[in-house]
């Protein structure tokens, strides 16, 4: 009748299509990638200090005015006053705590020189942008570094995904060959052991 005819988008389903498809990734392929002792090995000895704990330092800096200061000031804890005594005595309060840091938590000027104390003992003169300081180690945590075995499960997992990546282009790549030479998407993919899958009335907009 008119009222169909003058509205046949209301009456009409959209067009749909029937769409066959291959869907890979890096961790279809990670389970079938050997990971030889040899390889679990050399990638310890390359990512072992990145996995490493760091020595951390509880760490108390007495800033002073100048050097001269600074030097008499150390000269008194040297001669056996206690650093913390001494240092009460001029903070006038202000916290003299730098927390239980890593090396490279430090400002460079200090870094060096606290990591170079031991527990209880106290630096000369030390200079910094910001005046001059006495540093003071008060605990020690040592770093570490994890074992072979503690890391071996992890390296592998990450060794056979990283090559994972490489198999994954070089199918796609096969699949690509096996299409430009003729084959359709279910040849292609049988002949590479992949599985189609197949979508029924998709529309241009996706649904």
């Amino acid at each position: 009748d008119a009222y169909h005819k003058a509205n046949l988008d209301r009456f009409t389903s959209p067009e749909s299509r029937v769409v066959s498809y291959v869907h890979f990734m890096p961790l279809d392929f990670a389970s079938d990638i050997a990971v030889s002792e040899q390889d679990l090995r050399d990638a310890y000895d390359d990512r072992a200090a990145e996995l490493a704990t760091p020595e951390r330092r509880t760490i108390l800096q007495l800033p002073l005015d100048d050097e001269a200061t600074a030097i008499k000031v150390s000269a008194r804890i040297s001669d056996g006053e206690a650093f913390t005594d001494v240092a009460e005595g001029l903070a006038g309060g202000n916290d003299i705590t730098l927390g239980t840091v890593s090396r490279n938590e430090l400002p460079v000027e200090f870094g060096e020189t606290a990591f170079s104390l031991a527990v209880g003992e106290t630096s000369g003169p030390v200079e910094s942008p910001f005046g001059w300081h006495l540093i003071h180690v008060t605990t020690i945590e040592p770093g570490s570094i994890p074992s072979f075995e503690q890391l071996r499960d992890g390296l592998k997992k990450t060794i056979a995904e990283e090559s994972a990546i490489d198999v994954m282009y070089s199918t796609a790549n096969q699949l690509e060959d096996a299409l430009g030479g003729g084959a359709n998407i279910e040849e292609a993919a049988s002949s590479l052991g992949l599985s189609v899958a197949r979508v029924d009335g998709l529309d241009r907009n996706g649904r």
